[in-house]
């Protein structure tokens, strides 16, 4: 371990009582599993705004845009 800190984001999207899940290939920490989750790490010009990253990751992973969602 370097000591460093790796800032994440992670987010979870719920419609109802359903959450959506993501199965994940070919990480690097998890692979080949299912994961209730999307997210990553923060680039240095995102580290005072987690807003910024997740929007990111959320399109980066899932595609979707902040105009397709409600309730951030």
């Amino acid at each position: 371990m370097n000591g460093k800190l790796r800032n994440m984001t992670v987010l979870y999207l719920l419609r109802g009582d359903k959450i959506l899940l993501l199965y994940r290939q070919g990480g690097k920490v998890i692979n080949n599993v299912w994961t209730g989750s999307a997210g990553g790490h923060f680039e240095d010009f995102e580290l005072n705004d987690a807003e910024a990253c997740v929007l990111r990751e959320m399109k980066e992973e899932l595609g979707i845009r902040p105009d397709d969602i409600e309730a951030l």
